[in-house]
């Protein structure tokens, strides 16, 4: 059966799931490309907290608050939270070497 375009359940199955397009990744992309690779049974923020160790990470708290909400509350992260999220992790990513 195919889905109706702008119907809620076309919306649902075009949206990713919950928080898998969390720019935090992006900071797990970053690492990755310098050999950096996390594990897959590792919970991300634990996993970077660790690698990155507490002084690099520090930055990143309220992303990695951000990133939790996004992926496990069921009510997700409002646009402007988003958009808050998404300038943190840009900045940290710029400013880290």
């Amino acid at each position: 059966k195919k889905l109706r375009p702008g119907s809620s359940k076309a919306a649902k199955a075009s949206a990713p799931a919950a928080g898998l397009d969390s720019p935090l990744f992006r900071v797990e992309e970053k690492l990755a490309r310098r050999r950096l690779v996390r594990p897959i049974h590792a919970p991300l923020v634990p996993w970077l907290s660790t690698t990155l160790g507490q002084d690099r990470f520090q930055g990143l708290q309220e992303a990695a608050s951000l990133h939790q909400q996004l992926r496990f509350d069921p009510k997700g992260i409002d646009h402007d939270q988003r958009e808050r999220f998404s300038r943190l992790v840009q900045d940290w990513l710029k400013n880290s070497s």
